[in-house]
């Protein structure tokens, strides 16, 4: 399920139909100035708290590894959306997808933690250390997209 714009809620399949055109309406006047739109594709998704999972897993002495779910790894909805926004790639140059499970799940599954801290505050949100994360993918985008509006260029550390 997926809530539009006017508070309407829409199924799966009509959801990838209905967020396809309205990241198409959002993109069209910055991608109509040359400025570079990136679409950050939902984290995978989790049928449990991963900060409640890794807590258990410490104070039971089990590997951060028993964190890992598979709930999300080809589910049909995932692979429409995935298919969406190349759709939208192949639609405009100047959109590009960033598919953000490719950095926490395999082919077989999705990991919280997959390179040391926890990186969700709850099943499916990205917590301060998930935002640190990703940060650096988003990063040169941002400027990029900021520097090709004419706004002056934002320092970085």
């Amino acid at each position: 399920w997926f809530m539009t714009e006017d508070g309407r809620m829409v199924a799966s399949g009509e959801a990838v139909s209905t967020m396809r055109s309205g990241i198409l309406r959002v993109a069209s006047e910055p991608t109509r100035r040359g400025v570079p739109v990136m679409v950050f594709e939902q984290v995978a998704e989790f049928p449990f708290l991963p900060p409640n999972c890794m807590g258990r897993a410490i104070m039971l002495n089990r590997p951060s590894g028993s964190c890992r779910d598979n709930t999300d790894i080809g589910s049909p909805e995932r692979q429409e959306l995935h298919r969406m926004l190349d759709g939208l790639q192949r639609a405009n140059p100047l959109i590009s997808a960033y598919h953000a499970e490719a950095e926490m799940c395999s082919t077989e599954t999705c990991d919280p933690a997959p390179r040391g801290p926890l990186l969700y505050r709850d099943a499916h949100h990205l917590g301060l250390a998930g935002a640190r994360h990703f940060a650096p993918v988003l990063e040169p985008v941002l400027l990029d997209a900021v520097s090709t509006a004419g706004a002056p260029r934002v320092q970085t550390r």
